[in-house]
C-alpha cells in the first residue's frame, strides 16, 4: 500500500512539473495556426479578394484557444471598430511577446484598409516574422520544454525513492 501511495504522489508531482512545458507547445500551435491564416489571407488577396469575414468563416476551427481568441477579437473589432478594446484583447495573449502583439495589431488595423500591394507586403513581412518565431519556438521546445519534461520525470522518481 505504501508503494502505491508513493507511486501516485510521485506521478502527480512529475505531471505537475511537466505541465509547465505545455506553454511552449501552445506557443508553437498558435504561430502555426496564425501562419496558416496569413497564407490564406495572402492567397485570397492575390486572387479572390473576398471579404475578410467570409475568409475567416470559411477557415476550419483551430484547437488553439489563443488563436481562436485572437480571431474572435478581430471579428468583434470589425463590427465595433474599437481599436482600444482590440489591442487590450491582444495584450492578454500570454504566448506573444510585446513585439509580436504590436506587429499583429498593426497588421489587423491595416487589413482591408490599404491597397492590394501594400497588404501583400504587410502580409509577407508578418509571415517572415512569424516564420522566425516558429523557428525560435521549435528551439525552445527542443531545449526548455524537453528539459522541463525530463526534470518532471527525475523529480517524480526522486519523490518515489524518498517516500519508500
Amino acid at each position: 500500500m505504501n508503494i502505491l501511495i508513493s507511486l501516485i504522489i510521485s506521478i502527480l508531482c512529475g505531471l505537475v512539473v511537466m505541465s509547465f512545458s505545455h506553454k511552449y507547445y501552445n506557443k508553437a500551435k498558435f504561430f502555426n495556426a496564425f501562419n496558416v491564416f496569413l497564407q490564406t489571407v495572402c492567397t485570397n488577396t492575390q486572387f479572390f479578394q473576398d471579404d475578410i469575414k467570409k475568409i475567416i468563416n470559411a477557415m476550419p476551427q483551430n484547437n488553439n484557444a489563443s488563436y481562436n481568441a485572437l480571431i474572435n477579437s478581430y471579428l468583434k473589432f470589425l463590427s465595433e471598430n474599437d481599436q482600444q478594446k482590440f489591442s487590450q484583447n491582444i495584450s492578454t495573449l500570454t504566448e506573444l511577446s510585446a513585439l509580436d502583439k504590436e506587429k499583429i495589431c498593426l497588421f489587423f488595423y491595416e487589413l482591408g484598409h490599404t491597397d492590394n500591394t501594400t497588404q501583400l507586403n504587410s502580409i509577407q513581412a508578418l509571415q517572415k516574422h512569424i516564420a522566425e518565431r516558429i523557428q525560435e519556438t521549435k528551439q525552445e521546445i527542443n531545449t526548455k520544454a524537453v528539459l522541463i519534461q525530463k526534470l518532471g520525470i527525475v523529480l517524480g522518481m526522486a519523490i518515489f525513492i524518498l517516500l519508500l
